[in-house]
């Protein structure tokens, strides 16, 4: 019989840390996709009324990763920086879910509704970069690129 018949990894290992992670998950976000078809221009208001889909509402870590960058447009040059953003996460689906985890995709947007620590989070607008994650199942990482001169609520 052979000395090491299971894997490397106990099969309880990924759960074991999740409170940790959990527990730095303060803020509450809302990542939505914003159906740009569905946009109609109200000429009264002067401004668009959307139809966008909540893909996922809930807490999430938000932790920005590298320094800010100036875009190369002349006609508005912006700074922009990226942004990690870490929701709990367990065998396909989202800690506290019944629903499958969301497909959530580059081009999706998430506006960060509760911030207890630091309000300025709440006056940008992420746009998704990345979504994949490693076979590691604590948390969902999603990289996010936001625009540090535009005000989503302006």
């Amino acid at each position: 019989m052979a000395l090491n018949l299971r894997g490397i990894l106990d099969p309880r290992w990924y759960g074991h840390h999740r409170a940790v992670g959990l527990g730095m998950q303060i803020c509450g976000i809302t990542i939505y996709n914003q159906n740009l078809g569905s946009r109609t221009y109200n000429a009264t208001t002067n401004s668009w009324i959307n139809s966008n889909t909540v893909l996922w509402s809930g807490k999430a870590r938000i932790q920005s990763f590298n320094a800010g960058s100036n875009r190369a447009n002349i006609t508005n040059p912006t700074n922009v920086r990226e942004v990690r953003f870490q929701i709990a996460f367990n065998k396909n689906t989202v800690v506290g879910a019944t629903a499958p985890m969301p497909d959530i995709r580059p081009g999706n947007y998430i506006i960060v509704n509760d911030s207890p620590l630091d309000a300025t989070l709440k006056n940008f607008s992420y746009v998704v970069k990345s979504v994949i994650n490693s076979s590691n199942p604590w948390q969902r990482t999603i990289i996010a690129e936001v625009d540090m001169e535009a005000d989503p609520n302006a």
